[in-house]
């Protein structure tokens, strides 16, 4: 689990150590000191967005510790991956009779919490994993509650059991169909949530279903690859690209970028048509669902001229069963 990016200061501790209230005034002034919620500080401004976030996370725990931290905050300190519309409030889970509330930085749910639903970290209270997922199911965009349960689910973070026990337990709880829906969606096969992203994007009303991190081996049974997407009926092959896998600090590897070919190449060999994309084509839809309908095209021709040698072999998936089957 992650927590803060850096220890943070309360207002009582620095005044403790001996600093003077004018004295606080005047590093928050001058950004010496980046005040996060009321008393209590950091020492630097952050950059990063997620950081930034986890940051104002324990820094709201801290001074509501009655509350439970949830929802996409609670996804944070877990590590989970969270899209930018997911890094605003900051959102607190109280007993019922507290009354939820709700404004552009802080978002108070009232319900109600089983034992099993919390647990303690570094002094915090956060809802567990499965708990945080249904959480977001209930309130949040399908593609970041997919992103979120692909990871937890592939990590172990949490099973698909544990995730039904907790919707189960809230079933009458508005917001459980939409939820039941998305997490339906749900395959811990995928790598990276560019991938999930990409997968939710190739299921358009009768689209088939690509199979998740397949092997692909020769005629001869040599391991040509293993793929992100595949579509096995037209051996089209879909990879997404994430960059990071290039690169060595700030440098593009250019070992990883001439074995990355290779491998390409000896797929293209084999028979199969192998399609790619980079995050920013994921931002126009229509042009990335055009273009995989050409490489089926391609690949069907392919098939029909007895061209296909390789062969696919397929990961068993991980999904919460009893929902995907609905």
């Amino acid at each position: 689990m992650t927590t803060a990016a850096r220890p943070l200061l309360t207002r009582r501790a620095l005044l403790d150590a001996g600093h003077t209230p004018a004295e606080l005034s005047r590093r928050v002034r001058s950004g010496e000191l980046v005040r996060l919620a009321g008393g209590v500080f950091r020492t630097v401004a952050e950059t990063d967005p997620i950081a930034d976030y986890r940051d104002r996370v324990v820094a709201r725990a801290l001074k509501a510790p009655t509350g439970v931290v949830s929802h996409a905050s609670a996804a944070a300190l877990h590590g989970l991956p969270l899209g930018r519309s997911e890094l605003g409030a900051v959102h607190l889970t109280v007993p019922p009779h507290w009354g939820g509330r709700r404004t552009s930085a802080f978002v108070r749910h009232a319900a109600q919490l089983d034992d099993g639903d919390v647990i303690g970290t570094d002094g915090l209270r956060i809802t567990s994993v499965a708990r945080t997922l249904v959480d977001l199911a209930r309130s949040t965009r399908r593609e970041a509650v997919v992103m979120a349960a692909d990871h937890a689910l592939r990590d172990r973070l949490t099973t698909p059991a544990e995730v039904l026990a907790v919707l189960h337990r809230g079933r009458v709880r508005p917001g459980t169909p939409s939820a039941r829906r998305a997490l339906a969606a749900v395959d811990g096969r995928s790598e990276s949530p560019g991938e999930s992203r990409l997968r939710l994007m190739l299921s358009p009303p009768g689209w088939p279903v690509p199979e998740l991190q397949t092997e692909i081996r020769s005629a001869a049974g040599v391991f040509l690859g293993r793929v992100d997407l595949a579509y096995v009926d037209v051996a089209t092959l879909v990879e997404f690209d994430g960059h990071s896998k290039y690169r060595v600090g700030d440098r593009w590897d250019s070992t990883v970028l001439v074995r990355e070919k290779e491998r390409e190449d000896a797929l293209r060999s084999a028979g199969f048509t192998v399609v790619r994309f980079v995050w920013k084509e994921l931002s126009h839809p229509d042009l990335v669902l055009a273009r995989v309908e050409e490489a089926w095209e391609r690949g069907r021709r392919m098939l029909a001229a007895g061209a296909v040698t390789g062969t696919v072999h397929v990961t068993p998936p991980l999904r919460i069963e009893s929902l995907a089957r609905r």
